[in-house]
């Protein structure tokens, strides 16, 4: 896993969270789908990359983050997310970037850390559903503001939530 800042050289800890790093830890052992949830800068993306740290253990074929804050295109999100493990874009016309992701996924034991989702959010969900459905080892986990739950929207659906910052 890249260091995104919160490893051996962060320049700061998280300080007490532990107990909600092994709060989500322990959600993630028992789902393939955790979804964090928040206020913007509540620090879902350095929670969400600690657990990540911390089970990278638990998934011998990699822990991948994908950064999202650029794709506003909900079309882009699949063809972002293969930039993450490092596939190309499918190169024939009409091919499909899910597809792609699912053939890459597989059988493989990975986590997959969406990180902020908040303005793709039902996209991202459709992408974790086909994920979760078709690669039968990976696992997922994301983030979407708490006004979107709030809301009512998607969210990721099934799995388990958490709130970044308590409850």
């Amino acid at each position: 896993m890249a260091d995104h800042g919160d490893g051996a050289g962060a320049l700061t800890s998280l300080i007490g969270r532990r107990a909600e790093t092994a709060r989500i830890a322990g959600l993630l052992s028992g789902a393939r789908l955790v979804t964090l949830t928040g206020v913007g800068g509540g620090g879902k993306t350095r929670l969400a990359l600690r657990v990540a740290s911390d089970v990278a253990g638990s998934f011998p074929d990699g822990v991948h983050v994908a950064e999202l804050a650029d794709p506003r295109d909900p079309e882009l999100l699949a063809t972002s997310v293969l930039g993450t493990l490092d596939v190309a874009r499918p190169g024939r016309p009409g091919a499909d970037a899910t597809a792609a992701l699912v053939a890459r996924l597989g059988e493989r034991r990975v986590l997959l850390v969406l990180d902020n989702c908040e303005h793709l959010v039902d996209a991202c969900a459709r992408l974790a559903d086909t994920l979760l459905r078709c690669a039968p080892r990976a696992a997922c986990a994301g983030d979407e503001p708490a006004a979107a739950q709030d809301r009512g929207r998607a969210g990721l659906s099934g799995g388990a939530a958490a709130r970044a910052g308590g409850g």
